[in-house]
């Protein structure tokens, strides 16, 4: 059985046919759905931590009308063995997929250390319901800089440094620029192990600054309205911000040289 036709079966298929090898818990909230092995305590932990984040979300947003409006049906599996048939590539710990009349998240645990992988596929949910076309390394990039977002006080706090992306910035080769913003969906950046890590550190770092940082934020809105219109990016980060892509990456590589990084709330 392909991969492709289990996953199929796991998301559209009946739940006691295809649940019927494990013991498959179903538990219901107001905004979503989980089918999970991890047992009830955990699930009910983690249906929990997915209202606080669509909460948060709503926060940010100040709009309760943002984000899907059928539950959200999440698979959540307590163990590589059982995970391993359903993945979409070798290291993703979970992804989302979005069809015509339900979202789901596909997730390998529902451990608390993977709760910011659960805020960036609802990250990518969310801009699914948008519409806005981001290319797919600002949506995977602008994803890892929404997953430390964390209530804070009564506002919401996003966009501190992830240490293992941090890192990778400072250890790995680089990708040019205009290789990291032609990547897609069947490229080797973004499917094989060995060279997804500097794909994704890459476009956090530089989704960061154009996000937060003091030289780049004020103009991000105009960017993301461009891209919107224009297919290049390249042209549209000279027109919003008169850079070239070399321009771009001087500034990235200072940017990370710095000892000071900016937040939101």
């Amino acid at each position: 059985m392909g991969r492709n036709f289990r996953l199929a079966l796991l998301l559209f298929g009946s739940g006691q046919a295809i649940f019927s090898a494990e013991q498959w818990l179903r538990i219901n909230s107001p905004n979503f759905e989980l089918y999970t092995t991890a047992g009830d305590k955990k699930g009910r932990e983690a249906i929990l931590y997915f209202e606080q984040v669509r909460g948060l979300f709503q926060r940010l947003a100040k709009s309760k009308s943002s984000g899907p409006t059928t539950p959200v049906r999440i698979i959540a599996f307590d163990s590589e063995k059982g995970y391993k048939p359903y993945r979409i590539n070798d290291f993703a710990t979970a992804y989302y997929l979005g069809a015509r009349e339900r979202d789901y998240i596909v997730m390998k645990s529902v451990a608390p250390e993977n709760y910011p992988v659960a805020i960036h596929e609802y990250f990518h949910l969310i801009v699914k319901h948008s519409g806005l076309p981001l290319p797919i390394w600002l949506n995977e990039g602008l994803a890892e800089v929404y997953s430390t977002l964390k209530p804070y006080g009564k506002q919401v706090r996003m966009g501190d440094i992830m240490p293992g992306r941090f890192q990778e910035m400072q250890t790995s080769k680089w990708l040019s620029l205009d290789t990291l913003l032609s990547v897609e969906h069947d490229s080797p950046y973004y499917n094989e192990k060995n060279k997804a890590g500097i794909f994704y550190s890459e476009s956090w770092a530089l989704s960061h600054m154009l996000l937060l940082s003091d030289e780049y934020w004020r103009k991000f809105p105009d960017f993301l309205a461009l891209l919107k219109a224009d297919g290049s990016q390249s042209a549209a980060l000279d027109k919003v911000y008169g850079k070239s892509l070399d321009q771009v990456t001087h500034d990235l590589e200072r940017y990370l040289r710095g000892t000071r990084f900016n937040g939101a709330y």
